[in-house]
């Protein structure tokens, strides 16, 4: 079919956009219309948990195998096949009649959104010159965290009327739509770059065992305790079989995952920074969000209301990124850590939310948490990327993703347990206050660690030289291996 809108950037940045950012929305709204999804679905509290915890599991996996779909498969039909799979999910989930329906498009959703990953921004990165990969940087940073800040945003007027999820979720389906129109029209079609991959399924088995488990675990949380077999089952299950899968992928020599050229010091922080980043965001936005429903008893539209501030911050720090892309890393390190520094400084004050004015707080907290994601896991993302060859640009992401939903969805879950048990002993309000002040502990710990692993990696102030790392051959950033300088300096007193 006729192409006129191929080799458009604009038109291929927006294909990123619409491919990745819906369900993204949904995954931060997705709390406030639970209660009322629950009620027409049949699911009850436990089984819709578990269901969104799958479809973040779904993700996680979706964005392991996308790597391997997009080596023997051409990249444009991958995408127009996991796209429309969006579509039908959302109307499913959208137009369900019982659990069953409901489960599978929610599920869905988060798989096909996985698969999109790995085929939705190499495009945009490899067929571009160096001085769009700014802009790109920049686009993708708001793509991924400025649709987190507009789920709680639109989740308030979808949870006042009794079925109006249903139309949320149909309006996702349609922004799907709008995106297999546009790539229909400006996805090139090129051949895949290693059609002969033979299947790792030892990997698939492995990442499914890995993603799927600590999920279920976590999820079961809503009606068991921590020493239940379930959770300690699973969970350990899962890590077990996600490092097994780490170790085996770094030894083979045509991997399913990048582990190996991903093991030097910058994609290694960079992992570390987007997942401890993102789960300390998501966390404290989670245990803000249900302290406002359950101990403010706000309305779902005043609560997300009150997040609007993190929408401005997460601009504010992609244009400060923008700014950076060519400035050397050590510019973008101390912006990293200028974030982390923001949401320790949202979780330290959100400590306060039973002392003081709870609106005032979380208007204040979300305005930080918004900067502070901002300003951490896409950077942290693109540092990781610009220290790997091109080529591996979309697996590099789908690897980083993966760990980071592990840790991201699986903190906030164990958090929100400890505020309802110690909620039995000392009251919701010092319940919310306690499991506030742990992450916000796990925020200076963080801090603490990544600038000690940077400190100790020698990381040389470079400029990112974009236009090698577009050449398709070198990393466009000098990654020396893990914690480089701390080894030198042990072998000279050696």
């Amino acid at each position: 079919m006729p192409r006129p809108l191929e080799g458009r950037y604009w038109a291929t940045a927006a294909i990123v956009l619409l491919a990745l950012s819906p369900n993204i929305v949904v995954s931060t709204a997705f709390g406030a219309f639970q209660k009322t999804i629950e009620h027409h679905t049949g699911l009850g509290p436990t089984g819709a948990t578990v269901v969104e915890e799958l479809s973040n599991a779904g993700y996680a996996f979706g964005a392991l195998v996308g790597g391997d779909l997009t080596q023997r498969f051409k990249q444009r039909y991958v995408f127009l096949s996991c796209e429309a799979l969006f579509v039908a999910a959302s109307l499913l989930a959208a137009f369900s009649w019982g659990a069953i329906s409901f489960s599978v498009g929610r599920v869905l959703q988060g798989l096909a959104t996985g698969f999109l990953l790995t085929a939705a921004i190499p495009p945009l990165v490899q067929l571009f010159p160096a001085r769009k990969l700014q802009l790109t940087a920049a686009l993708i940073n708001v793509g991924f965290f400025g649709a987190v800040t507009t789920g709680p945003l639109l989740a308030g007027p979808s949870a006042i009327g009794a079925h109006h999820w249903r139309w949320f979720f149909a309006g996702i389906g349609l922004l799907g739509c709008a995106g297999l129109a546009l790539a229909a029209f400006s996805l090139p079609t090129k051949p895949p770059p290693n059609p002969e991959l033979p299947p790792d399924w030892p990997a698939f088995g492995l990442a499914a065992l890995g993603t799927v488990a600590p999920f279920v675990g976590v999820g079961l949380l809503v009606s068991r305790a921590f020493s239940s077999p379930g959770f300690t089952g699973l969970v350990g299950g899962g890590t077990i079989a996600l490092v097994t899968l780490l170790v085996l992928e770094y030894r083979k020599r045509e991997p399913l995952s990048p582990v190996r050229p991903m093991s030097t010091s910058v994609p290694v922080l960079g992992t570390l920074v987007a997942s401890i980043a993102g789960a300390i965001y998501v966390t404290l936005l989670v245990l803000d969000g249900e302290y406002l429903a359950q101990v403010a008893h706000d309305t779902p539209l005043t609560a997300g209301d009150l997040t609007w501030p993190q929408v401005v911050t997460v601009v504010l720090a992609a244009s400060i990124f923008y700014v950076l892309v060519r400035r050397r890393s050590r510019h973008i390190a101390t912006f990293v850590l200028l974030g982390l520094l923001a949401l320790a400084a949202a979780g330290g004050l959100l400590t306060g939310i039973a002392r003081l004015d709870a609106g005032a707080v979380t208007l204040g907290a979300t305005a930080l948490l918004g900067f502070g994601a901002g300003a951490t896991v896409s950077p942290a993302l693109w540092l990781a990327g610009w220290a790997t060859p091109v080529k591996l640009v979309g697996r590099v992401f789908a690897l980083i993703e993966l760990i980071r939903s592990e840790v991201d969805y699986v903190l906030a879950p164990i958090m929100r347990h400890v505020a309802h048990g110690s909620a039995a002993a000392t009251g919701l309000s010092h319940g919310f206050t306690y499991a506030i002040w742990l992450t916000f502990l796990v925020a200076l710990a963080a801090i603490v660690l990544c600038v000690g692993i940077y400190l100790a990696s020698g990381v040389r102030p470079e400029r990112p030289d974009l236009e090698t790392y577009l050449e398709g051959g070198e990393p466009g950033l000098d990654s020396p291996p893990f914690l480089a300088r701390l080894r030198a300096e042990g072998a000279q007193a050696s």
